[in-house]
């Protein structure tokens, strides 16, 4: 195929950077290219046939679901950096050649996948190949539980998220003063989203047990469990602390802490790049505003959010993000847009904003 001066020149700057990537990676012994593709080389190319028999047969085979379900939804052609498409496994020797193929989307209705590919698709992977994903029959159950419950049809839904959890007798759903007997139930934590709203469900292996988060549903936006914030990150609090509150990053690359003690008080840590200042204690609360904030902790059923991202992209555009901690649980937000968030934590915000607020006297 003869490619235009224009494509020509296109083609040989992204080869160029990739050899640079190589390069880089090589030097530093490791290849760790990121998920995000290439800018593609075509937008508007045709995907060939023998692609897309090789992405649906590779779902069918590995998720089970059948080929007559999926759809491409998005594909454009890529060119990768390796023998490997950009995703080595492990510590995978790869072949350091450019590449050309594509990124293809694909999905069942329910559940998405993104795969890359050269052009004749018999080399292809899977992005996100460690992923936690539903098996068909579950992913159809939760998607009808979900469609019935919201009065929405199970057309509008997809599952954009799921996380492998192991839950007691409750099935991970925190209620005030019940008992939930410690046993072990595998399952998952899973995120599905319409086009105007998004719930959070908790589910058994076969999905005989289906409960929803009433605590973590209802956000307008973006809501992972894919940040590990249980397992992965150490909130190990002093036990000294009731609750605090960390906003950091924007352009300045700022970071305000503000902690509530057992005895009342509310101390702020301020740093930045550079600088690191002083402890300031803002306020001093009677120990009767901290039963009643523990109360109103207990009563929005905040261990419920444990664990949860409500991000968005105004994240990647260095707005500030927000991360609340607890003895019972951590989740991060964004508050450019308050009214996305589900109402137990617009509550919790509510109202510790209102509580640390340090009125000045008048001069």
């Amino acid at each position: 195929m003869m490619l235009s001066n224009s494509r020509r020149m296109l083609v040989g700057t992204l080869m160029a950077s990739v050899m640079v990537l190589g390069q880089v990676a090589a030097a530093n012994n490791a290849i760790a290219y990121p998920l995000v593709p290439l800018p593609p080389v075509y937008k508007d190319a045709t995907l060939p046939a023998p692609v897309v028999q090789a992405v649906k047969q590779d779902v069918n085979q590995t998720f089970g679901v059948a080929v007559a379900q999926l759809k491409v939804t998005e594909s454009s052609q890529q060119m990768w950096p390796d023998g490997c498409l950009g995703l080595p496994r492990g510590k995978e020797a790869c072949t350091m050649a450019i590449v050309s193929g594509w990124r293809v989307t694909v999905t069942d209705g329910v559940q998405t996948w993104f795969y890359r590919t050269d052009n004749t698709g018999k080399t292809l992977r899977l992005e996100d190949a460690d992923k936690a994903r539903l098996p068909v029959a579950v992913a159809q159950k939760l998607v009808q539980r979900v469609a019935k419950e919201n009065r929405v049809s199970v057309a509008s839904l997809q599952v954009t998220e799921v996380r492998e959890r192991v839950f007691g007798g409750c099935l991970g759903i925190y209620r005030p003063n019940q008992p939930c007997t410690k046993i072990g139930i595998k399952g998952w934590q899973a995120i599905v989203r319409s086009p105007r709203q998004t719930w959070v469900y908790h589910l058994n292996s076969d999905a005989s047990r289906i409960e929803r988060n009433f605590t973590a549903s209802g956000a307008r936006g973006d809501v992972r469990t894919s940040f590990d914030l249980m397992d992965g990150f150490d909130r190990q609090l002093d036990a000294s602390i009731v609750f605090q509150k960390t906003v950091s990053g924007g352009l300045a690359g700022l970071m305000n802490k503000v902690v509530l003690t057992e005895d009342g008080k509310v101390i702020s840590y301020s740093s930045s790049p550079l600088t690191r200042q002083a402890p300031v204690l803002l306020k001093t609360l009677t120990l009767a505003e901290v039963k009643a904030f523990k109360q109103l902790l207990e009563t929005q059923r905040y261990p419920n959010l444990n664990g949860l991202s409500y991000l968005t992209d105004a994240v990647l555009a260095d707005y500030p993000g927000s991360m609340f901690e607890s003895q019972s649980g951590v989740v991060q937000y964004v508050d450019i847009a308050p009214g996305d968030l589900p109402r137990s934590l617009r509550n919790v915000i509510r109202s510790w904003d209102a509580l640390t607020q340090v009125n000045n006297p008048a001069p």
